[in-house]
């Protein structure tokens, strides 16, 4: 008869990572407004007939 030999568990339970501090978000920049908007090209527009029909 053969004696067999203790088996050791080798798995251990791992610890979790610890959580690293988190930076807030920051707030993207606001998006430049386009130059000339096609709202402002109209008021344009009319501004230009306007003075010369006056």
């Amino acid at each position: 008869m053969r004696k067999t030999a203790q088996r050791l568990a080798t798995r251990t339970e791992q610890a979790p990572p610890p959580e690293l501090p988190l930076r807030a978000p920051e707030a993207p920049p606001p998006a430049p407004l386009p130059r000339n908007r096609a709202a402002d090209r109209i008021k344009d527009a009319l501004l230009r007939w306007l003075e010369e029909e006056l």
